[in-house]
């Protein structure tokens, strides 16, 4: 049996602060720390990393910031590497994404409401090196990437909602950071992809 997610329980998320802004949410790319850490300061927040056996990874977290937004950032721990693409022909690789969300956000007075959770599961992506893409997914995450040398930039839609992709690619496997944002949902997260 091929599982798609896994969900951890929902967790509610409630900011006390005067929310600033037009948006009550922000997502962007953060370069976390060797271990796997996202530096920046958020309450409530779900957190999370991976890495391959190579240490290789990525890092996310989602949480409530000091102004009373709601924030989501992800992104490529820093030593990672990858071997270099393949010049011709297509691969496909094979591994696992996780990902933080908090969703059904919602303005009551000075109050910021959402829900929180944890969500991963399998997917499987194609890389043509002749085209230089990266693309596939599963049911709930599609990856739509561009490859120059091994650098992964491109798009994602979890559930319905656009998000920005980042990464390596190499002739074995990828490693991807993403994040996405709208008014009432946000996430962050990645994946880690190779063949067998």
């Amino acid at each position: 049996m091929n599982i798609i997610a896994k969900v951890a329980a929902p967790l509610l998320v409630i900011s006390a602060c005067t929310p600033t802004a037009d948006s009550v949410t922000h997502s962007g790319f953060q370069t976390p720390s060797s271990t796997g850490a996202i530096a920046t300061s958020l309450t409530n927040s779900r957190r999370g990393s991976d890495f391959n056996a190579s240490g290789d990874g990525y890092a996310y977290a989602v949480g409530s910031g000091s102004n009373g937004n709601f924030y989501g950032y992800a992104g490529i721990v820093p030593t990672t590497a990858v071997s270099a693409p393949l010049t011709a022909g297509r691969a496909t690789f094979n591994g696992r994404y996780e990902l933080a969300r908090i969703t059904d956000i919602t303005l009551s007075g000075q109050f910021l409401f959402g829900t929180s959770s944890l969500a991963s599961g399998g997917l499987s992506l194609t890389a043509d090196f002749d085209a230089r893409t990266l693309t596939g997914g599963n049911a709930l995450l599609s990856v739509d990437g561009v490859f120059v040398g091994s650098n992964l930039t491109g798009s994602v839609n979890y559930l319905g909602l656009n998000g920005a992709l980042t990464g390596l690619v190499g002739s074995t496997g990828a490693v991807g950071a993403f994040h996405g944002d709208s008014g009432t949902d946000i996430y962050a997260g990645g994946f880690i992809v190779g063949t067998p």
